[in-house]
């Protein structure tokens, strides 16, 4: 299985299904610029933000991670995303169970069109169960070995599907 295929296989669960399982934690339009800040004043991020949240930049669909609640008011972000006036949606982190995560990753083979920024959100949740790799692919072939799955990252993703 080629890693070209991973990725839409990837993309596509991410896409269908994601979406669906992350929760708004706020919003709001952006009025101050600072790199890799998102600042809004009159917000209480306190209350409604934590580290690892995934923020989208709604105007220039773009998206990065909160580092750090930093105040009532800003946020440090993994990436410069925001400037002054832009729109925005701070999601959390699903926790997902194995059995969640197979029904709503075999929902990918049914489409295969997600954009790329949900990648980051696949990886996140592989890493935040134990998996250790550079790529998607290498991350999810040692969270089935992981699983006590063995061969191929096709044949693991069989075996792992197949255990139900």
């Amino acid at each position: 299985m080629t890693n070209i295929y991973h990725t839409k296989l990837y993309r596509a669960w991410l896409q269908t299904r994601v979406t669906s399982l992350y929760t708004s934690t706020d919003s709001g339009t952006t009025d101050g610029t600072t790199a890799n800040k998102l600042v809004q004043s009159g917000q209480n991020f306190n209350t409604t933000v934590s580290p690892g949240n995934l923020v989208h930049n709604t105007t220039d669909d773009t998206f990065a991670y909160v580092t750090a609640v930093d105040s009532a008011t800003t946020l440090s972000l993994d990436a410069d995303i925001m400037i002054s006036g832009e729109a925005f949606i701070i999601y959390s982190i699903p926790s997902l169970s194995p059995a969640t995560l197979e029904r709503e990753f075999l929902m990918a083979e049914l489409s295969l069109t997600v954009p790329q920024h949900n990648i980051a959100m696949w990886k996140q949740w592989l890493i935040a169960q134990g998996a250790v790799g550079n790529s998607t692919a290498d991350l999810w072939y040692n969270y089935l070995g992981g699983l006590g799955y063995v061969g191929s990252l096709r044949q693991r993703q069989r075996q792992y599907w197949e255990a139900g």
